[in-house]
């Protein structure tokens, strides 16, 4: 399937085509942690509004719907955080900074499902998407700014948070996206699926390439070495035990989001599960500074 035809299928979804940034990025603006702080704030109070006086029959991001009705609710949460943002609050400031403040209101959301114990328990449906579009925008986020603000986000950022908040957790997984986003972005056609997948179904990244187009699941897990990431395929159906692993219910979960990726995109797809490297071997700041990236992700390609 070439570049043409797969964007014809993913038309009216929410796909978004992530590109490699320049390697000399310009900074960001001043004020923007300030900023973000404000737009943590928020989140968590329009989080209080939307627990405690929710709207009747609101949309949800849900297996049981048709896609359709989830790619539209995605349309609309991104349109609307646009909306206040730019028009709103009138913000001006370039994409890095507004990428920003869009992950701040959603963080101030997750800090609200902690605050109130839902985030260690069965999450209200109708906060699925706000948690699908952090662990979107975060890696995106990550790989437009400088080195020294990664190390910022990294060591100091979870100090101007509410004291319990997942803010690493989230930096790890995000950290282990935008690294392999870097390594194959060089080469490969890379796009965040609309987050239906990313939530329920597996699918945290799409990879495509001339020979195949890869549905990946994303792990990072630390004690690899020198190994900056592993790809593993799976060619048929897991076989469970009795009672299943963690690890089996995630593999089954990521083969049944692949069949189900292709059944309503037309798009045919090699589930795949990759596990990166976050240990601490390397900086957790380090994202094109992480070395063999491009050259794991070059033979790789080569291979196939």
């Amino acid at each position: 399937m070439d570049a043409r035809e797969f964007k014809r299928h993913i038309a009216n979804a929410p796909f978004t085509r992530v590109r490699i940034p320049p390697h000399s990025r310009p900074p960001l603006p001043d004020w923007v942690i300030d900023k973000m702080l404000e737009m943590e704030e928020c989140g968590l109070r329009f989080a209080f509004d939307v627990h405690r006086w929710p709207l009747q029959d609101a949309p949800i991001i849900s297996t049981h719907r048709p896609v359709e009705v989830s790619f539209k609710h995605q349309h609309d949460v991104q349109k609307a955080l646009d909306a206040f943002l730019i028009k709103v609050l009138e913000i001006e400031g370039p994409n890095n900074a507004l990428r920003g403040l869009k992950l701040a209101v959603m963080l101030g959301i997750e800090n609200y499902l902690i605050e109130t114990g839902m985030g260690n328990k069965e999450i209200p449906s109708i906060f699925f998407i706000y948690s699908g579009l952090l662990s979107q925008l975060l890696p995106i986020f990550l790989l437009e700014i400088t080195l020294e603000e990664r190390r910022y986000f990294w060591s100091d950022f979870k100090n101007e948070l509410p004291q319990d908040n997942n803010w690493r957790i989230l930096f790890c997984g995000a950290l282990a996206m935008a690294r392999l986003i870097y390594a194959f972005g060089h080469r490969a056609d890379i796009w965040l699926p609309p987050v239906i997948y990313d939530l329920h179904l597996g699918g945290d990244l799409i990879i495509r390439t001339e020979k195949g187009t890869f549905y990946v699941q994303v792990k990072g897990r630390g004690g690899m070495g020198e190994i900056p990431f592993q790809l593993g395929f799976l060619q048929k159906s897991p076989t469970l035990s009795n009672p299943p692993s963690d690890w089996e219910k995630e593999m089954n979960k990521l083969w049944v989001g692949a069949k189900r990726f292709t059944e309503e995109t037309g798009i045919s797809v090699i589930p795949t599960v990759a596990e990166v490297d976050i240990s601490g071997a390397n900086a957790m700041w380090e994202i094109e500074e992480y070395p063999g990236l491009l050259s794991c992700a070059t033979r790789f390609l080569d291979s196939l």
